[in-house]
Formats: structure tokens, C-alpha cells, sequence
């Protein structure tokens, strides 16, 4: 019983995922606002779907809005969510190439102190930041949209 409702549970997760994606795909793409959209995703978990879904709606949200010039797309990690940022994680390549494709990533610094893990061995591409739940409120006060996938 309690297995089939972690089932539903993540069925409904993912058609909710899969609307949201939709939706906000059509929404940005139907806008021809000169002025350029900014995005702030926080991720504080070390689940890989949940950091597939980061990366492949980064990833949607710029091919959706314009590309990177049109669209700027942060991903600010703290808590177990920087363990995903580090090189030998299972999304490194990913995260690498987020980065390449000009996907702003931010690793909260007082985690990684925390959990006495070094900068460098984050995936290439990832920056820090002093305090990653900070990143996310002083960027909303800029006018950033919030996303947590």
C-alpha cells in the first residue's frame, strides 16, 4: 500500500512536471518582450531527477525564450543540492554543459565549508556564492522569477 502511493505519488509529480514544462514553454515563447527575462531555480536536494528536471528545464527555458541572449538562467544550489555540483557526480556532464550554454550555477559556499568540501572540486563551469538561499532572496528582490523544480 504504502509502496503504490509513492508510486502515484511520483506519477503525479511528473504530469505536473510535464504541464508546468509545457506551459511555461508556450508562455515564453509567445512573449516578444524586449526586456530580457531572468530565472532563479533553487535546488536543495541531491535527487537525480529532480536535477535531470533543473537542468532540462534550464535547458527548455532558454531553446523557449529566446536563447541566452534573451534569457538569463541561474540554478543555486545549497544544502545536499551542492553534492550535485561536484565533478564525479552522476549529472557532472550535464551540469558542465548547462554551464557551457550559459546556465549560471551557483554553489553555496557555506555548504560546501559545512560538509568540508573544497571548491575546486566542483563540476566545471559552477561558482559560489556565500550563501545560497540568500542568492535566491536577493535575486527575487532584483526582479527575478523563482522556480523550484
Amino acid at each position: 500500500m504504502k509502496r503504490e502511493r509513492q508510486v502515484i505519488k511520483l506519477l503525479m509529480a511528473k504530469v505536473a512536471l510535464a504541464l508546468a514544462l509545457a506551459l511555461a514553454g508556450h508562455a515564453l515563447a509567445a512573449d516578444t518582450s524586449a526586456e530580457k527575462r531572468r530565472v532563479i531555480m533553487q535546488v536543495n536536494d541531491d535527487d537525480q531527477d529532480t536535477w535531470e528536471q533543473a537542468l532540462r528545464l534550464a535547458e527548455n527555458m532558454q531553446q523557449n525564450g529566446g536563447g541566452k541572449d534573451k534569457i538569463d538562467v541561474e540554478i543555486a544550489a545549497f544544502g545536499p543540492g551542492v553534492l550535485m555540483f561536484l565533478s564525479d557526480s552522476s549529472v557532472a556532464s550535464r551540469v558542465t554543459k548547462a554551464a557551457q550554454n550559459g546556465v549560471q550555477l551557483r554553489a553555496c559556499a557555506y555548504t560546501l565549508n559545512v560538509r568540508k568540501l573544497s571548491p575546486d572540486k566542483l563540476a566545471p563551469g559552477v561558482k559560489t556564492v556565500p550563501f545560497a538561499a540568500l542568492e535566491v532572496v536577493d535575486k527575487q528582490k532584483e526582479g527575478w522569477s523563482y522556480i523550484k523544480p
